[in-house]
């Protein structure tokens, strides 16, 4: 496969992924008190954040796909839920659950959509 290929893979993988987790991640901090603003770019923000590792990053380190696979989704779930918690205080373990909520869902669709 091209890097071109490969490039354009991703930013249609990304689109997918912003337009999936950012209306979750952005309703549950808006519940919790940040402003409208604020919840959309936290959510954009995070994704910017890992989704280039997990797809450039992760895979050039030679690992088998499984555990690349594995490490780079607990790697996007855990820095994206430490963004959501510094964005809105108090929120620690919730902000968890609502990365892996949002993580899971662009993950299934993604996997069911390739």
């Amino acid at each position: 496969m091209t890097e071109a290929r490969y490039a354009a893979m991703w930013a249609a993988a990304f689109a997918l992924t912003v337009a999936l987790e950012a209306p979750i991640v952005a309703w549950w901090l808006r519940r919790r008190g940040a402003p409208l603003g604020r919840a959309i770019a936290a959510a954009c923000f995070a994704q910017l954040a890992t989704h280039p590792w997990v797809w450039f990053v992760f895979p050039a380190l030679g690992w088998q796909r499984r555990t690349s696979l594995a490490a780079s989704e607990l790697f996007a779930w855990w820095i994206e839920a430490a963004l959501y918690a510094l964005v809105t205080p108090g929120l620690r373990w919730r902000a968890v659950v609502v990365s892996l909520v949002a993580n899971g869902v662009s993950y299934g669709v993604g996997a069911l959509l390739w």
